[in-house]
């Protein structure tokens, strides 16, 4: 429920698990997951992410058949997260699937997933924009919103920004304005609406300023 607390502590997890072996990892999809994304934010450990990337997907398909829906949900997250990143094929297929199970599951399993929910709306709603399902990914990012603002949740912030910025890409211009003034009337954990979270909404801020005829305003909001 509360791995992505750990990314807080980059240094401590390298430092901790720097003599673990990669094998013995098989079985911790999650860990692997947030190692992964560790590794992955350095400009020097991008080799060893790939590795990490590559047992979280082993660990997610092997555990997958036997987990309640909840958990099979994450584990297809984790999964089309680390083929997106990595650049491996099979990214589309696992969100879709684990799109699939979202619609199918009820409340209660919903709840299981806790702060985890919007987070998955989130990146199996990535890899469903890039595989060119625009209409469920908006429909993910969307959901997430709604979620995290229901259950106080930050990851919200992200899914309004990634509507925003899929809306743009899409040609949808007003659309994507609308919801670029929603974000960013709201309030941003420091370093989210300028970083990787916020990503999206300044790509679609890019994408209005050239709507506007105005380069050098698009060229701020992409650097």
């Amino acid at each position: 429920r509360h791995w992505n607390e750990l990314l807080t502590y980059r240094g401590r997890l390298t430092e901790l698990f720097a003599h673990v072996p990669l094998l013995s990892l098989r079985t911790r999809p999650l860990v692997a997951m947030v190692l992964a994304i560790v590794a992955n934010a350095s400009g020097t450990q991008r080799l060893r992410a790939l590795e990490y990337f590559g047992l979280a997907v082993y660990g997610a398909r092997m555990q997958r058949a036997t987990a309640p829906p909840a958990d099979r949900v994450l584990l297809r997250a984790i999964e089309t997260t680390s083929y997106r990143v990595s650049g491996r094929s099979g990214a589309t297929a696992a969100a879709r699937d684990g799109y699939r199970a979202l619609q199918e599951m009820d409340a209660a399993e919903r709840d299981r997933l806790g702060g985890n929910e919007p987070t998955v709306y989130n990146q199996i709603g990535t890899s469903l924009f890039y595989g060119g399902l625009t209409a469920e990914a908006l429909d993910c990012f969307r959901r997430s919103t709604a979620v995290s603002d229901t259950k106080g949740l930050f990851a919200g912030l992200q899914g309004l920004a990634l509507a925003a910025g899929t809306l743009a890409v899409d040609g949808e211009i007003e659309d994507a304005r609308e919801v670029i003034e929603e974000a960013l009337s709201r309030a941003w954990p420091d370093r989210w609406i300028d970083g990787y979270p916020g990503s999206f909404l300044q790509l679609a801020r890019g994408f209005s300023a050239l709507e506007d005829g105005d380069p050098d305003a698009a060229d701020a909001a992409i650097r």
